[in-house]
């Protein structure tokens, strides 16, 4: 049986001493909506914030304890910031996570070095595939269109990297989303929709003013056929790979 861990700032906490003792239980967040009562109905009426489900943070608290020989001052400047968290009990999901709280280092046995402490993560509601190299990219030519597909169980936002010949405008259809892009010249261009950035990946010039339509969304499998997006275009594009982002709660 493995020996319980967590992976913060890409660093397994084991290799500083740190040993779990428990993990946090695997949560779904609240969703962010407003109750109204109306008055001389029954019930509440029931206000989201949006199209789709918005979720709040919330705190995953993981009992710890560290070895006599660990350097108390390195695990404390370990245990700072915000980064991706990974926990044992979950190793193929990541969490963008913040340590916002004190952590108190308490001494289990008078004499001896071995100390107790809880960390405080502050996470994000939405999982992502860990590692993000075991994400599928799905890659196409004008020769071999196809769908993407979004195997996660929220919607997500992609980067769509489209590769170009020459100049001209572009109108591609991924799914329901139509966007048009002015293609400068030739080139490498990523349209991260999640972070909202849009670049030429050779100068690394904003693009944005190039594009017009929606924010690109992939649906799940709860609102679309197996979760798949068709792709097509038009232009002087001659490849458009998509990574989808799949989220989960």
């Amino acid at each position: 049986m493995s020996i319980p861990y967590f992976i913060w700032k890409g660093t397994d906490c084991r290799t500083l001493g740190i040993m779990v003792e428990t993990y946090p239980p695997i949560v779904k967040p609240k969703e962010r909506v407003e109750q109204v009562a109306i008055p001389g109905m029954p019930g509440k009426l029931v206000i989201t914030e949006g199209d789709y489900p918005v979720y709040d943070n919330y705190l995953k608290s993981i009992k710890c304890w560290c070895r006599p020989e660990a350097d108390l001052q390195a695990i404390c400047s370990f245990l700072t910031g915000e980064s991706l968290l990974v926990l044992g009990n979950e190793p193929n999901r990541a969490y963008r996570a913040r340590i916002i709280n004190q952590i108190d280092f308490a001494q289990i046995v008078k004499g001896r070095e071995y100390r107790n402490f809880t960390i405080p993560f502050d996470v994000s509601p939405m999982k992502r595939v860990w590692p993000a190299s075991d994400e599928t990219v799905f890659s196409f030519t004008p020769s071999s269109l196809g769908n993407v597909v979004n195997s996660g169980n929220q919607p997500c936002y992609p980067t769509i990297t489209i590769t170009t010949e020459d100049e001209g405008t572009v109108l591609l259809q991924v799914g329901a989303n139509l966007i048009s892009f002015n293609a400068p010249a030739a080139g490498i261009y990523d349209l991260h929709y999640d972070a909202q950035v849009f670049y030429n990946r050779d100068t690394m010039e904003n693009i944005s003013p190039l594009l017009t339509g929606p924010r690109v969304i992939l649906q799940d499998a709860s609102e679309v056929l197996d979760g798949a997006h068709a792709v097509t275009w038009s232009g002087p594009a001659t490849r458009v790979s998509v990574l989808p982002n799949w989220r989960w709660v």
